[in-house]
């Protein structure tokens, strides 16, 4: 992989006389390509990786890992964090540190307010009121205990989890054998909208650990853009939002505080609800961390061509890792 890039990087770069900029995720990739005549190095950084639990409990991958973060964090031009959690560490330890959190495509999850859109034949089988969640089913990020004690003291409610289940942990027999909670498995993308179309109420039901303190889950502005009700576990990144989706700290709570949404959900924090999901979209957030980009490759007095106004005109071309 990391030998095909550079091709390309050089062809755009003789071709179009343009900055090349190396947008780098997991920083492992990092010593392969640090000394390639790159214009800038960003580090984006969405989670505290150090916690996934290949990292935990494989040597070899945390040592790689160890060794790339250290040559990126002193090599960065530009860091981008998505938590604040996140941003107090790594701005310890470069000051070109930005704050830029999660957002969604608003417009596409819109599409689950559509009266004509049809919901799943899957989800068509499950009794209401649906609870449902959309993303990774695993044991270090889902709070198991929560769901299986919330779907034994409400039996009459049914748990719908759509994603891929990991098979390394104990996410699946914990929750297979209980009636009331369904496991759909991966869906594909383009039908996400129609399965939150089908949910009653939708959760976050994260355990606060120290991976989930430095996360800000996508799906946050994703479930706020479909419309539906939607409750949290108290993550610390989504505590802002309080006002507009209740918390639940327990069993007891989330119990409580459903039974609320399932009764009624206000118009004017549903509507207040989708505008947040709209005022954080993918456009404003690039053109927020392009922003960015152009000052620090100004700094550095790269060849800039085209209007930093303009996302979809700008001509920095960025190689994503």
């Amino acid at each position: 992989m990391a030998p095909r890039l550079m091709q390309l990087a050089h062809k755009i770069k003789s071709d179009l006389n343009s900055p090349i900029i190396a947008w780098v995720y997991p920083p492992e990739i990092t010593p392969s390509i640090i000394q390639q005549p790159f214009d800038l190095f960003i580090y984006d950084c969405v989670d505290d990786i150090w916690e996934f639990p290949i990292y935990k409990s494989n040597t070899d991958a945390r040592r790689f890992l160890e060794i790339g973060e250290k040559i990126l964090l002193k090599r960065a031009d530009a860091i981008f964090a998505t938590t604040t959690t996140l941003f107090q560490y790594l701005s310890l330890q470069n000051p070109h540190t930005y704050l830029v959190h999660n957002v969604a495509d608003a417009p596409f999850f819109a599409q689950a307010q559509n009266p004509h859109l049809e919901v799943p034949k899957d989800l068509e089988n499950i009794p209401h009121p649906r609870i449902g969640f959309i993303g990774a089913v695993a044991e270090y990020k889902l709070d198991l205990s929560l769901i299986r004690e919330v779907a034994d003291r409400q039996p009459q409610w049914h748990w719908v989890l759509v994603g891929p289940i990991t098979e390394e942990d104990n996410s699946r027999s914990s929750l297979s054998n209980i009636a009331n909670i369904h496991l759909l498995g991966h869906r594909p993308y383009s039908q996400l909208p129609a399965y939150l179309k089908g949910f009653d109420v939708c959760v976050i039901p994260y355990k606060i650990n120290k991976y989930i303190t430095s996360c800000f889950p996508i799906k946050f502005f994703e479930y706020l853009a479909s419309g539906k009700p939607t409750i949290i576990t108290p993550i610390p990144a989504l505590l802002e939002y309080r006002q507009l989706v209740p918390l639940a700290r327990d069993a007891s709570s989330f119990i409580r505080e459903t039974k609320k949404l399932l009764r009624r959900d206000d118009p004017k924090v549903r509507q207040a609800r989708i505008a947040l999901a709209f005022e954080n979209t993918w456009e404003k957030r690039m053109n927020n961390m392009l922003e960015i980009i152009y000052e620090r490759l100004e700094e550095k007095k790269a060849p800039i061509l085209g209007k930093k106004s303009s996302i979809g005109k700008e001509r920095a071309t960025t190689l994503k890792e």
